[in-house]
């Protein structure tokens, strides 16, 4: 019995313990039973496949779409990083203005950097 296919093999195997023989005859109404037994199963098994195939599909939607919002993530905070290196005279000027009152410099520094680039509006 194959690993790969233990139903189709358990089939063959039930419907050949039920026709032995290996006359012209008994090899014919071997083999239509088999087509008999096989021909449900093998629907079956496509159903299966068609069923997981279209989950897999689902899956590989919400993966793609995660990704994306992560690479979209990364590069917004790239954009921000960049933003402070190439603008220190910005972010003095805006650690200058802070309050503590405003909560924390971190997040009024990322506050302002995202209004600077645009990202609030």
């Amino acid at each position: 019995m194959s690993a790969s296919t233990p139903r189709v093999e358990a089939c063959i195997a039930e419907v050949m313990a039920h026709y032995p023989g290996e006359t012209p005859a008994a090899l014919s109404r071997y083999f239509e039973a088999v087509h008999q037994e096989l021909a449900p199963l093998a629907r079956q098994l496509e159903h299966e496949l068609n069923t997981k195939m279209g989950h897999a599909g689902e899956v590989h939607d919400r993966l793609q779409a995660q990704v994306e919002e992560w690479r979209r993530r990364a590069l917004a905070a790239e954009r921000r990083t960049n933003w402070l290196l190439e603008n220190p005279s910005k972010v003095l000027d805006i650690t200058r203005r802070w309050n503590p009152t405003q909560g924390s410099l971190t997040e009024y520094l990322e506050y302002q950097v995202r209004q600077h680039l645009g990202e609030l509006n």
